[in-house]
């Protein structure tokens, strides 16, 4: 007869002292007991950044996109990040030469290149959002075709949105919470994409910090610094740039010549 040694005492494998404690051992460790660590405070994420305009995401993400549209080095960089990946040439592989799995192929292919609702350019150009915002949340359609589930759209949801991000009991995003304008111009807070229509994807995402890291969060001091001195120098040779005007007034009188010159300054 088979026997396990837990401890000091001997159990037959059969026996029912040990698989009841047997059973106990592996319970606890199918259930987690450790925490991420991310401070998720009513659904915002808090406190993972060391810089104040970045604690806050609506103001990170309108630091980011000024960056964006000032700087042409910057700019250059992103499309450094994309354009290998835009430019790649896209297919679909069949996981095997089964019908079944080929008829996948061709369905995930004309749903995705053949869209009347979108083009797959477009979509994979918003998901390399994430680069630029640290994350990129989107919100998934459905259609039944022919009796067939497809993909009707996938719409590309503004990170400054995105209001509250709504884990589940293992620490799996459930959903997020949205604030925006609708297409009416109301201003919507009750916008909730639940997880079967949420696509989200994260840019060095740590624990359950959802909303990722830019990739120019590291260049965000020099940025910062670069864009100081362009000010200053620009102010430099605006003031430089003027005329001192200079000139001799024929008058031994220093009254008659404040007199001459007043209207000249």
């Amino acid at each position: 007869m088979s026997t396990v040694t837990i401890g000091n005492t001997e159990y037959s494998v059969t026996s029912p002292r040990y698989l009841n404690k047997h059973r106990r051992d592996v319970t606890k460790q199918t259930k987690l007991q450790g925490e991420s660590g991310t401070e998720l405070f009513q659904g915002r994420i808090t406190n993972e950044d060391t810089n104040v305009i970045f604690q806050d995401l609506e103001t990170g993400i309108k630091e980011i996109r000024q960056m964006k549209r000032v700087d042409p080095v910057i700019r250059g960089v992103l499309n450094a990040y994309k354009q290998p990946i835009l430019r790649a040439k896209p297919s679909i592989i069949p996981a095997s030469q089964d019908n079944a799995d080929l008829e996948i192929a061709e369905e995930l292919r004309s749903n995705l290149f053949e869209n009347d609702n979108f083009t797959y350019g477009q979509w994979l150009k918003n998901i390399l959002y994430y680069f630029d915002f640290g994350f990129e949340v989107q919100e998934k359609q459905f259609e039944l075709v022919d009796g067939k589930w497809r993909w009707k759209q996938w719409q590309h949801r503004r990170p400054e949105t995105i209001w509250k991000w709504v884990p589940d009991k293992e620490g799996n995003l459930k959903e997020v919470e949205q604030q925006a304008f609708d297409i009416d111009g109301k201003f919507r807070t009750d916008i909730v994409i639940k997880q079967r229509n949420l696509f989200h994807i994260a840019n060095e995402m740590e624990g359950l910090n959802w909303q990722g890291e830019s990739v120019l969060r590291t260049t965000y001091r020099s940025f910062l610094s670069k864009d100081r001195l362009i000010r200053l120098q620009n102010v430099q040779a605006e003031r430089g740039a003027v005329g001192v005007p200079h000139g001799i007034a024929q008058s031994a009188n220093p009254a008659k010549k404040q007199e001459l010159f007043r209207p000249v300054v």
